[in-house]
């Protein structure tokens, strides 16, 4: 997060990619750079503490629909502890 407020969104969206996709980089990881590139720094940190933040697990057993969570294997480094679990409520 601290990337953010010390370099431009063009640099940190370019370390990003570069991090989180696999070599070859399928065709979305330049998708993904130019829309973090777009982003203002606050509205990226908001993002980050949003999605890396959130403490769910122990309500996962509440939901009730059907659900699959997917990893795609490009993204290999950012399976997270949640992977391979399974919630039988």
């Amino acid at each position: 997060c601290d990337q953010a407020q010390r370099h431009s969104m063009e640099e940190v969206a370019a370390q990003y990619v570069a991090y989180t996709f696999e070599q070859p980089q399928p065709a979305g990881a330049e998708i993904v750079r130019g829309a973090f590139a777009a982003m203002d720094s606050s509205s990226y940190l908001a993002a980050v503490k949003a999605c890396f933040g959130a403490q769910i697990e122990d309500r996962l057993t509440d939901v009730i629909s059907p659900t699959l969570v997917l990893w795609g294997t490009a993204t290999a480094r950012h399976r997270g502890r949640c992977q391979n679990r399974s919630w039988l409520g």
